[in-house]
């Protein structure tokens, strides 16, 4: 009877790991249009410069563009996110997962000027550039080249506690300015972001530690 109490303890005990190791190993992912973050801002230093935004929530697409005639900046970002909530027992190491699909146009006239896109993943306060694309001189610049959506897939490691909130976001600034000294710059910059999933990932070390 003590071996067959032991033995059913121990089975209920394993069962009980194996729940737990799934659930501390899970996955969470997140698609549109259950993504809750949503933010933009736009900003130029003269009416003869623009700048906007776009974020749609329920696509997962977001825009930006930015352009100078003249002197001056302008500038524009938009993200979208979702707010992962932790609920595994000890603290760990996290993969940031954002795939998205992205194409943008950078164009600088002969009279001069700078258009810079950059991409990024903002995963609480901290913010990691994941591409960046600069024309500086006279010419336009496509990416990808085709002028279609590139799909792609970046991913950044984090540290987590129990119970903490991980605010993950990708997203997309566009810039355009004079140089210095040039009144007549001609720039523009602009890029459409596809935002397709955001997962929030263990890794394989966490999993080593906490079991």
């Amino acid at each position: 009877m003590e071996l067959f109490l032991l033995f059913a303890f121990f089975c209920v005990s394993f069962i009980v790991f194996i729940i737990l190791m799934i659930l501390d190993a899970r996955t969470l992912i997140i698609r549109p249009p259950k993504l809750t973050v949503a933010e933009g801002s736009a900003d130029s230093s003269s009416p003869a410069n623009s700048a906007t935004h776009e974020e749609d929530a329920t696509s997962g697409q977001i825009k930006v563009s930015a352009s100078v005639t003249g002197a001056g900046r302008a500038q524009a970002t938009s993200l979208l996110g979702h707010e992962f909530e932790v609920k595994a027992r000890k603290p760990g190491r996290y993969y940031v997962v954002g795939v998205y699909d992205y194409r943008g146009r950078l164009n600088v006239a002969p009279s001069g000027g700078q258009a810079k896109i950059m991409v990024e993943l903002r995963i609480n306060s901290k913010t990691k550039t994941i591409a960046q694309a600069t024309q500086n001189s006279s010419g336009n610049k496509r990416s990808p080249t085709s002028g279609e959506f590139a799909s792609i897939t970046k991913k950044h490691l984090i540290s987590l506690q129990p119970g903490q909130q991980c605010r993950a976001s990708l997203a997309v600034t566009a810039v355009a300015e004079s140089t210095q000294g040039n009144e007549n710059a001609s720039c523009v910059a602009e890029a459409t972001l596809k935002v397709k999933e955001i997962q929030l990932k263990p890794s394989v070390f966490n999993l080593l530690v906490i079991y």
